[in-house]
């Protein structure tokens, strides 16, 4: 089969003429592969997938060495070329593949065989399309190009630790690249308390930092840490960054570190990751006014230490977090940064439904950032958390929107939190992250084409219906009108929707019966539509009879479905096969509840508010929760701490967010509000929670049961103003609450949190 594939699309320049030349006919070839003299492992690596790929393809066995003879495919160093850039061209009878750099070399590798070959490696788990061809006849023009974006990062914590993920992200030329000089990466975020920790074990650091001597400065130095709004020093915030002896003590600890870790690389210096105004001292709030931004202290402090960093260690560079709007999200009034000084946009508190270039999101700031920083990257959250990344929508078409902005503001630097799901791959992830190693690559990329090639390998003759219900759930997402943070589960699937895509995907599953491996991906891509099935199921079953089968069996088969696919995708690691689940059991659990069980009629206090704006929440099983039921809870079971049990009178409880980490509700139930024996509905407060899927309702100083709030979040509902009412379910039995209690142990029950949509 002749190869005449001409990709103009990589195509950054074309050369002189060529021939056409026979790299092999049935399975004979008379090409060996030549390495450059002492290869970098780089290299060598990429050779010896040719040699592999060129097998699998073509049938033809390939030598490698460094003094090949006859007709060759050469392996260069071209210094004309740029770091990471590379060109394929033939020359005579010979294949060059050529690079600026080692990379360079590489990429021309995986650019040949992809391009000419048709080669690819769709997951980092081993999935891989490699046509067969009897005969290899090239003809076509040099090309030359090199990757978009310099730096591409992708933040997966757990999956790049496998060796076919090392292989995939290698093969793919993204993953984990930054220049050489900005090697190694010291500390990814929110570091500030890693040089001063405030007192024994308050912030473990994932790199184990030892220090020649430990030293807990809170006690010795509270004016080292932030002023709180009422006059008090805490380690609950950040450093008091105006404070000259702290910048000199965090100098001393920072030389140390850097004698200890190396002095050539990239150290992160970024804010705890704490919600709230810095410091509210008076020199702190003076250099926000100095620097007309929230983040005025801070930024004071990062060029103070650039500076001196620039001074005594001139090959090392500093990072940042630019976050929070309340925080450092805005940049300071400087004409310019110095060069040292990595800035990482991180829009956490943006609306994820919508692109950087909505209004309520922060393009226009990262466009101001570009003006005043050498080195621009972001930080950027490919998708919300809610659910283990179980949603119901992709969010692939705002991935791309954002990532052409990023090119179009002049961003070089990607550095992506593809985490969520990615070792499950709910919610397409591995499309997802497929499709932006490509892009970060090229970003003017056709992305339906993309897309359309992906399916097709994994759904075979279900790939169209399986790019209609992306494209369908993106819309949903586009056309969302509330604020979707980073912690949201749902985006609003309609009923109609949700019966709709059933039956789809019942015909789909019929359609690869009789292909194992599309059969085995439809049935992984459905987990999250029988999720969402599951959480409205007495709705979807009255309005469609006969279609869904009994809830226990949709929760089983989703369940099932995912241990087939993390045992397919991680055989022999049991610990990245349970990574994932207990987020998905968790709210499968709760969901069968919900589908299963009829509640009680909530009593006479709620009568006044209309049923839309009432939540009732279950709690989870947990493992350290006791499950036990009862005729007279709201939804006929309860929880209450196995162990650590102290009987509290008064009994403390309340709303704590999650993604704030700050307590909204604090309630103290007195002994003369306890109601003993039977359950009772107790007034928890009024908040304004703009994460409410975030919260946990917390019971007792320990926490000993919690009820996370998020299990049936709305989260087209859930806006930064939205107000609600608590409620808790619960019931006090024992003597220890009251002499009257009919029982010999003291124990707390929680029923349900009602949550009231004000």
């Amino acid at each position: 089969m002749k190869r005449n594939l001409i990709f103009s699309v990589f195509a950054a320049a074309v050369f002189t003429a060529h021939a056409e030349i026979i790299l092999s006919e049935k399975g004979k070839t008379e090409y060996s592969i030549q390495l450059p003299a002492n290869p970098h492992q780089t290299v060598s690596a990429a050779a010896q997938d040719l040699k592999d790929y060129m097998k699998k393809s073509a049938g033809i066995e390939l030598k490698i060495s460094a003094d090949a003879k006859g007709k060759k495919i050469i392996l260069k160093k071209n210094p004309a070329l740029q770091r990471e850039e590379y060109e394929v061209r033939i020359n005579g009878n010979d294949l060059i593949l050529s690079g600026g750099d080692h990379y360079g070399i590489a990429n021309a590798v995986y650019a040949f065989l992809e391009n000419q070959m048709g080669i690819r490696w769709f997951t980092w788990y081993g999935d891989e399309k490699v046509p067969k061809y009897q005969d290899v006849k090239l003809d076509f023009p040099a090309y030359r190009k090199k990757p978009y974006f310099p730096v591409r990062w992708s933040i997966i914590q757990v999956v790049p630790k496998t060796a076919k993920a090392g292989n995939f992200f290698r093969r793919n030329a993204s993953g984990r690249m930054i220049p050489d000089e900005m090697k190694p990466f010291i500390g990814s975020c929110h570091t500030l308390f890693w040089y001063l920790p405030p007192k024994k074990a308050f912030m473990n650091n994932p790199e184990n930092w030892k220090w020649k001597k430990e030293h807990y400065y809170f006690k010795t130095n509270p004016e080292f840490y932030s002023l709180s709004v009422d006059g008090k020093r805490v380690d609950s915030l950040q450093l008091c960054l105006s404070n000259a002896e702290m910048r000199k003590e965090f100098k001393k600890r920072f030389s140390e570190r850097v004698e200890l870790k190396g002095k050539v690389g990239t150290y992160s210096l970024s804010a705890m990751d704490w919600p709230g105004r810095f410091c509210y001292c008076k020199n702190c709030i003076a250099l926000e006014k100095k620097y007309k931004c929230e983040g005025g202290a801070f930024y004071d402090f990062l060029i103070d230490m650039a500076n001196f960093a620039k001074e005594k260690y001139p090959n090392i560079y500093i990072s940042t977090l630019a976050y929070r709007k309340e925080q450092s999200e805005r940049p300071p009034a400087v004409e310019k940064l110095p060069d040292n000084l990595v800035i990482i946009f991180a829009p956490i508190d943006d609306n994820f439904s919508k692109d950087l270039d909505h209004p309520d999101n922060a393009g226009k700031v990262l466009a101001q950032w570009r003006k005043i920083t050498k080195h621009l990257w972001t930080w950027y959250y490919a998708s919300t958390y809610g659910s283990g990344g179980a949603n119901l929508y992709t969010g692939i078409g705002r991935n791309i929107r954002d990532l052409k902005i990023m090119k179009r503001i002049g961003l070089d630097g990607m550095y992506w939190e593809i985490d969520v799901g990615t070792r499950s791959g709910l919610a397409f992830n591995d499309l997802r992250l497929w499709l932006m190693l490509k892009m970060w690559n090229d970003p003017e990329l056709d992305e339906k084409k993309l897309i359309r090639e992906f399916c097709e390998f994994h759904y075979g003759k279900a790939a169209d219906d399986m790019i209609q219900y992306i494209a369908e759930f993106d819309t949903n997402l586009d056309k969302y009108s509330g604020n979707l943070l980073w912690h949201a589960a749902d985006a609003g699937a309609s009923d109609e929707q949700l019966i709709r895509w059933t039956e789809r995907f019942n015909a789909m599953e019929k359609k690869v019966s009789a292909d194992p491996r599309h059969l085995e991906n439809i049935k992984h891509a459905r987990i999250v539509l029988d999720l969402s099935v599951l959480r409205s199921y007495k709705k979807l079953a009255a309005a469609k009879k006969g279609l869904f089968p009994t809830p226990k069996v949709i929760h089983d088969t989703l369940l099932q479905n995912m241990k087939n696919t993390l045992k397919r995708r991680m055989p022999t690691d049991k610990y990245l096969q349970n990574y994932d689940f207990p987020s998905l059991k968790n709210s499968a659990a709760a969901a069968l509840v919900s589908a299963t069980i009829e509640p009680k009629k909530l009593p006479a206090q709620f009568a006044q508010y209309p049923e839309e704006k009432i939540r009732r929440v279950i709690p989870h099983v947990g493992p350290a929760w006791e499950m036990k039921e009862f005729s007279d809870a709201g939804f006929g079971r309860a929880i209450t701490a196995k162990k650590n049990k102290k009987t509290e009178v008064p009994f403390t409880c309340g709303v704590y967010e999650a993604s704030g980490r700050k307590f909204l509700l604090n309630r103290s139930i007195k002994k003369d509000e306890i109601v003993i024996d039977k359950f009772h509905y107790y007034k928890i407060g009024e908040t304004t929670a703009p994460g409410i899927t975030a919260c946990i309702f917390w019971t007792s100083r320990s926490w000993n049961a919690n009820v996370s709030l998020g299990s049936f979040a709305r989260a087209g509902l859930d806006t930064n103003d939205q107000k609600y009412e608590v409620w808790a379910e619960m019931k006090f039995e024992g003597k220890g609450h009251s002499p009257q209690s009919k029982s010999d142990a003291d124990n707390v029950w929680i029923g349900e949190v009602v949550i009231i949509r004000k």
